[in-house]
């Protein structure tokens, strides 16, 4: 298994991770937001990784800052 920092050409593995991870209602915008972290533009604090099989995506985590209020 190979980590390694996310780039915007594993959207469509990322995507089908989370769309496989979770149930109907949730699985779409779950995958959506996981993609749209992937934009480091808007999302420049966000560290994304991903988990490759025979350069395969079968993980995906984020971690983005939190702040209170």
């Amino acid at each position: 298994m190979l980590l390694r920092l996310a780039t915007l050409r594993d959207q469509d593995g990322i995507h089908a991770v989370h769309w496989a991870a979770f149930p109907e209602g949730e699985r779409e915008p779950v995958a959506q937001l996981a993609v749209d972290l992937l934009d480091t533009e808007k999302n420049p604090a966000t560290n994304t990784w991903v988990a490759e099989i025979d350069q395969e995506v079968v993980g995906h985590i984020a971690f983005s800052p939190v702040t209170s209020v």
